[in-house]
């Protein structure tokens, strides 16, 4: 559905809070078809999503973005994702991700590990131990705004000696950008002041992957997700931290 109505994706409204990007029909209709299926489903269990009012239910609840990637969808890149999350009790469960332009869907559920497919391609994903002295890192693109927290933390871990040194990357879905950790593209992802539909999903799939995944409180707003291999997990908390 996403695929085929980018040819005429309409903008509804620019969301102006943090500069947070574009609402589409698109958004819109995604949400919809999948808060529809879940309800259908799953008729007593609560639904939170980022284009929508949050469904009350009972202990089980759905954690809905519709359209990561918003900018990338609506200016014909691919790296655009549709995330699901659920969590029982408030701990993530499980996860799923799709990537609709690249045909391929990254999904995990607690104690049962983390899996990639394409087509007929199947693989669990396990993260090795293997490091590199320059790391790379991806960023939510708060970084490129007026957030000098979000310039603080890099800075910080630019001047430290856990990498040689590192490159940064801002693909703006961070579905997307979880999955890359949890297959070791990359060794770690900060999303500053993170929404629970932004992370819930890949949260799951990176510690099903070997990777581990923390909260961080933050100074002035939401609190910090951060997803990464295991032999940087703890320094870079720190410095997010103390940033």
């Amino acid at each position: 559905m996403l695929l085929q109505q980018r040819e005429h994706v309409r903008t509804i409204q620019i969301k102006t809070e943090h500069q947070e990007g574009l609402q589409t029909d698109s958004d819109i209709a995604s949400d919809t078809f999948i808060r529809n299926a879940l309800k259908r489903y799953y008729p007593k269990w609560g639904i939170i999503s980022e284009e929508s009012t949050d469904q009350p239910g009972n202990e089980w609840v759905w954690v809905v973005d519709p359209l990561d990637g918003t900018h990338n969808y609506v200016h014909g890149h691919d790296d655009f994702s549709v995330a699901i999350g659920l969590t029982f009790r408030n701990e993530p469960v499980m996860g799923v991700v799709v990537l609709p332009a690249r045909s391929e869907m990254i999904s995990a559920v607690k104690g049962q590990g983390a899996f990639w497919s394409r087509g007929n391609d199947y693989t669990r994903l396990e993260l090795g131990n293997q490091f590199w002295p320059v790391g790379l890192l991806s960023v939510s693109s708060n970084i490129d705004f007026s957030a000098p927290e979000c310039r603080a933390i890099v800075d910080k871990i630019q001047e430290s000696d856990l990498f040689a040194e590192f490159r940064r990357r801002v693909i703006e879905s961070s579905a997307q950008e979880l999955c890359y950790v949890a297959r070791g593209i990359f060794d770690a992802h900060i999303n500053f002041y993170a929404h629970p539909w932004d992370v819930m999903a890949g949260a799951v799939i990176v510690t099903e992957a070997g990777g581990q995944f923390s909260w961080i409180p933050s100074k002035t707003g939401r609190p910090h997700a951060l997803a990464s291999h295991n032999h940087i997990h703890d320094s870079l908390k720190i410095m997010i931290a103390q940033a």
